[in-house]
């Protein structure tokens, strides 16, 4: 859910809206690390 809240967002960069697109299919350990760290490395 969190995920898709991101990607709903028009503003993002073309780099997040990849790596979120990428690990909206991932295992909770890889969604978990894209929320809590992942996110802030890419960039907004």
């Amino acid at each position: 859910m969190a995920i898709a809240r991101i990607l709903a967002d028009p503003k993002i960069s073309a780099a997040l809206r990849a790596a979120a697109s990428e690990v909206i299919d991932g295992t909770p350990e890889e969604v978990r690390y894209f929320l809590e760290t992942g996110q802030y490395e890419v960039g907004r």
